[in-house]
């Protein structure tokens, strides 16, 4: 720089009493950092104006070329006692062209507060999965709590509830008709529908059931098959009691529904106004028939109990076991009957005769149409089971009747009822 620059600017490093540089300003230079030791250090800048008065500018800087040095377990300002373990790492590769990170990557514990976030998350999960273990009533059966086959389960019942269930003027029947029909038909029909070969017919795909015109089937629940003989043309052993003077017209539509919508039947709904109609028509004809009796117009009282075949328990033996499946939603448990329905078992001179022709008869060919009168005030007619029952069955069946409910009586045995069947068979 020459005596002429009204300003000139010397550049000093630490301590050194020598300037590095001397330039006029403005002024540009490189610091070259690897002649100097890693640490702490001091540039000074002085400028000196023409009049002499000096500027004075410190610059502190730490120069760090060579390998970066990491130290776990120990820092500044630390207290420690006893021994500690250090872990001290050192990396380089600044002036490296092909440098690997993973060098530089210090092996150490994972921080405490990671472990404390970590516990707390799993706490919070854990309190949400029990808290949502058992979901509210609401929800236990939607789609995020429910199995797939739940679902489709909830959903195949979801829409034969809304075919069922009644809106604005419509008729709830489906809970009605199951339970008339558990109480009244399953005994001869079965839980499945398909009924007895030869003995009561299938409402699986039945003509009469499944008709868009409901009348005949309305007509077979209240007036029964009329006592039709086989020898007519009729192909079941069995005759259908009415139910006319024991079911209300809402019952008698429950349970015709319920026959029209089960065992893979469809078709259309009976309103309770249609069986009223046909109860109507029907009493025209027969002023006898068609008038529901006290009990039926009576939604309170308790319907007919109804024998549940169980199998494998033994009531009073083989002869309790046909009772319960075949008599006793007639007859009852009790063995009183239905009053103006079903004759009471309990005292009949039938069943407690010393002759068992009469009562043995009657379980193998029923009350064979009789119509309804002085000589046969039941509503109800009684099918056969001679087509059914073996001769021990019948035996058995007729035993139970006469040891029962205070019925004392001489017991059958299979030659009688053999007997009887033959003597029938040949006319006398």
């Amino acid at each position: 720089m020459s005596e002429q620059d009204p300003v000139r600017v010397e550049i000093y490093l630490d301590d050194s009493p020598e300037p590095i540089g001397s330039y006029r300003p403005p002024a540009s230079f490189e610091l070259d950092t690897k002649l100097l030791p890693d640490g702490p250090h001091r540039l000074l800048i002085k400028a000196t104006d023409s009049a002499g008065v000096e500027g004075v500018r410190e610059v502190r800087f730490i120069v760090r070329n060579g390998p970066g040095i990491a130290v776990m377990g120990l820092t500044n300002g630390d207290i420690v006692e006893g021994k500690i373990p250090i872990l001290v790492n050192a990396y380089s590769g600044t002036s490296e062209e092909q440098w690997e990170p993973r060098r530089a990557e210090t092996p150490a514990p994972i921080p405490t507060w990671s472990w404390v976030l970590f516990l707390l998350v799993v706490a919070w999960a854990m309190f949400y999965w029990f808290a949502t273990w058992t979901p509210p009533a609401q929800y236990a059966n939607s789609p995020t709590f429910s199995s797939a086959a739940a679902v489709a389960a909830a959903a195949v019942e979801t829409a034969e509830r809304r075919r069922a269930a009644p809106g604005a003027g419509e008729f709830a029947w489906a809970e009605l008709g199951a339970r008339v029909y558990e109480q009244r038909c399953q005994i001869c029909h079965a839980v499945s529908g398909e009924g007895v070969p030869n003995f009561v017919p299938t409402l699986r795909g039945s003509r009469i059931v499944v008709a868009d015109d409901p009348t005949e089937h309305v007509r077979r629940v209240l007036l029964g098959s009329g006592g039709v003989a086989p020898a007519a043309g009729r192909r079941w052993k069995a005759w259908m009691p009415g139910f006319a003077e024991v079911l209300s017209d809402e019952e008698v539509a429950a349970v015709a529904n319920h026959e029209r919508s089960s065992w893979g039947n469809s078709a259309r709904t009976v309103r309770p106004e249609q069986a009223r109609t046909v109860r109507s028509e029907s009493r025209a004809s027969n002023p006898a028939s068609g008038t529901p009796s006290p009990a039926a117009t009576n939604p309170g009282s308790p319907p007919t109990p109804l024998a549940r075949w169980a199998g494998g328990t033994r009531l009073g033996g083989l002869g309790g076991e046909i009772y319960a499946g075949r008599c006793q939603p007639c007859h009852t448990a009790s063995g009183g009957g239905i009053p103006d329905y079903a004759p009471s078992l309990v005292g009949s001179t039938v069943v407690t005769a010393d002759d068992p022709s009469t009562q043995v008869r009657q379980i193998l060919f029923g009350s064979g149409g009789v119509e309804r009168g002085p000589d046969y005030p039941w509503m109800a007619w009684m099918p056969a089971f001679g087509e059914l029952f073996s001769d021990k069955e019948v035996a058995a069946v007729a035993n139970y009747e006469r040891s029962s409910w205070g019925n004392s009586a001489r017991p059958v045995r299979p030659e009688q009822v053999r007997a009887v069947r033959e003597a029938s068979a040949a006319g006398r």
